[in-house]
């Protein structure tokens, strides 16, 4: 679909490690070496999230946190059905498929990020912003 496109690199970091000091740098670097102009950072949630907050004050280039899209282009990760997808309920099959690990998220976590949402539209809550990540690799627990 897109002859043009080059991928400029990928980097398959090890799992649940915490990064050495002078590493989110050294990551900068090769990034910006290999002539990147977009990030795609597919690490899982919330692990992509946390590793392209602190990579901002780093990289001078959009970063997506791209999830499961790699898995769903590449293949792996089965599609949902036509229906699904025009109902915006993608969520619900991929609960389906892996249900002891995204119905935290689900049930629990998305739940509580609308009712913040709509408090803050509402002028009841205000989001405090998060303290500066200073590592973009961090051992979690999830």
């Amino acid at each position: 679909m897109f002859p043009a496109l080059k991928f400029a690199g990928h980097d398959e970091p090890s799992k649940f490690r915490t990064a050495r000091p002078g590493e989110a740098i050294e990551i900068a670097d090769r990034i910006r070496a290999s002539g990147a102009r977009v990030v795609l950072v597919g690490l899982g949630c919330p692990r992509q999230e946390i590793f392209a907050y602190a990579m901002r004050p780093l990289l001078d280039m959009p970063q997506l946190a791209v999830g499961a899209a790699f898995d769903y282009h590449a293949g792996p990760l089965r599609k949902p059905p036509p229906w699904m997808q025009r109902a915006g309920l993608e969520w619900l099959s991929r609960l389906d498929l892996e249900p002891r690990r995204l119905w935290r998220r689900y049930v629990i976590l998305n739940p509580a990020y609308l009712t913040r949402l709509f408090a803050q539209k509402a002028g009841r809550w205000k989001a405090a912003p998060p303290p500066p990540a200073t590592e973009p690799l961090s051992e979690f627990p999830v």
